[in-house]
C-alpha cells in the first residue's frame, strides 16, 4: 500500500490554501498601488512577497504530485489601474484581519498533514503570517488604529461556580459577561463593522446587478450582527468598540473581477460561521447562545444563496471528490 501519497485531509488544505492565497493576493496587489502611506507601503510589500513564495510551494506540491493546480484568481481578477477605493486605514485593518484567517488556516492544516514537507511549509506559513501580524499590530497601535476591548477589573481571588443560575439568562437574573464573552462580543463586532465597510466600497464597484443586490443582503445582514454584539455590550455598561479611521472613496471603477468578489464574500461567509460557532462553544449565558444559534441560522442561509448565485454564473470551482462508486459501478 503507498504510504507517500497525500491523504484526502492533505489534498483539501492544499486545494482551499492554494485557492484563499491567490485570491488575498490579488487583493493585497490592488492595496499596493493604491497605498499612499509608507509604512503601509512596506506592509503590503512584506506580504505580497510571502504570497508569491507561499505560491511557488505550493505549485510545487501540486506539480510533484502530478494534481492540476487550481485556477484559483489572477491577474484578469484585478485591475490595478482602478482609482482607491478604501482608505490606508481601511486597508491596514483589512491586513490584519486576513492575517488572522492565514494564521487559523495554517494552524488547521497541521493538524492532519502527516506529509513532512506539507507540514513544515504550513508550519512556516503560520509563523510568517504571525511575524506579519505582530508587525501591523505595531503599525496600527503606532498610528492610533488598534481598537482595544473593553478593560474589566482584575480579579482579586480564585472563584468557582456555586449556583445552576450561571447558565440562565433567558429571563432576567443574567449573569455578569465573563471574559470570554467579552472577548467574542468585541471580535465578532469588529469584524462585521469591517464587513460593513468592505461591501460598501465592493456594492459601489460589482458589475452585475444580481450580485450587488446580493451584497446589499449581506451588507445588511451584517450591520445587524454587529448591532446585536453591540446591545449585549452596552447591556453590560461596557463601552462599544468601534473601527477608527477607516472610510470608502465615491469610486465607482470595479477594481475586482464580479468572480472574485462574489467568491470572496461567500469564503467570508463560510469563515464567519466557523467564528460563531466556537463562540458558541464558549458561551455560558442562554440568552447570548440563542442569539448566536439565530445568527448562524441567518448567516448559513446567506451563504446557500451565495453558493447558489456562484453555481448560477459559472464562478464556483469544484475541490477534489472522492471517488462516485455508484455511478462509477454503472460503467460498462
Amino acid at each position: 500500500m503507498q504510504t507517500n501519497r497525500l491523504v484526502s485531509a492533505e489534498l483539501g488544505s492544499l486545494w482551499q490554501c492554494y485557492v484563499s492565497e491567490s485570491m488575498s493576493h490579488c487583493f493585497m496587489n490592488y492595496f499596493d498601488r493604491t497605498m499612499d502611506e509608507p509604512e503601509g507601503k512596506q506592509l503590503l510589500g512584506r506580504l505580497l512577497d510571502l504570497q508569491k513564495g507561499h505560491l511557488a510551494a505550493l505549485r510545487h506540491f501540486f506539480e510533484r504530485e502530478g494534481i492540476p493546480l487550481p485556477r484559483g484568481f489572477m491577474e484578469e481578477d484585478v485591475n490595478l489601474s482602478a482609482p482607491k477605493l478604501f482608505n490606508d486605514a481601511f486597508v491596514i485593518q483589512f491586513v490584519a484581519f486576513m492575517n488572522q484567517v492565514a494564521i487559523e488556516q495554517s494552524q488547521m492544516a497541521v493538524a492532519s498533514a502527516p506529509n513532512t514537507e506539507l507540514r513544515r511549509f504550513y508550519l512556516q506559513r503560520m509563523h510568517a503570517y504571525a511575524e506579519l501580524e505582530d508587525f501591523t499590530f505595531e503599525l496600527m497601535l503606532e498610528n492610533g488604529l488598534f481598537v482595544r476591548a473593553p478593560y474589566v477589573p482584575y480579579p482579586k481571588e480564585v472563584s468557582f461556580v456555586k449556583e445552576h443560575s450561571f447558565l440562565a439568562g433567558m429571563f432576567g437574573n443574567k449573569q455578569p459577561l465573563n471574559v470570554l464573552e467579552v472577548s467574542h462580543l468585541f471580535i465578532n463586532s469588529i469584524r462585521n463593522q469591517l464587513g460593513t465597510l468592505l461591501l460598501t466600497g465592493l456594492i459601489q464597484t460589482v458589475q452585475e446587478p444580481e450580485i450587488r443586490e446580493y451584497l446589499l443582503k449581506g451588507k445588511q445582514l451584517a450591520r445587524e450582527i454587529a448591532g446585536i454584539f453591540d446591545s449585549v455590550t452596552k447591556e453590560a455598561e461596557l463601552p462599544p468598540s468601534a473601527l477608527v479611521s477607516v472610510e470608502v472613496t465615491d469610486s465607482t471603477e470595479p477594481p475586482f473581477s464580479d468572480r472574485l468578489i462574489l467568491n470572496f464574500v461567500v469564503a467570508l461567509n463560510v469563515y464567519g460561521l466557523g467564528i460563531y460557532g466556537y463562540s458558541l462553544a464558549q458561551t455560558t449565558r442562554a440568552d447570548l447562545a440563542t442569539q448566536l444559534v439565530r445568527i448562524i441560522g441567518e448567516t448559513g442561509k446567506y451563504g446557500t444563496e451565495g453558493a447558489q448565485l456562484l453555481i448560477k454564473y459559472g464562478y464556483m470551482e469544484a475541490p477534489p471528490t472522492s471517488p462516485d462508486r455508484e455511478e462509477l459501478a454503472k460503467q460498462e
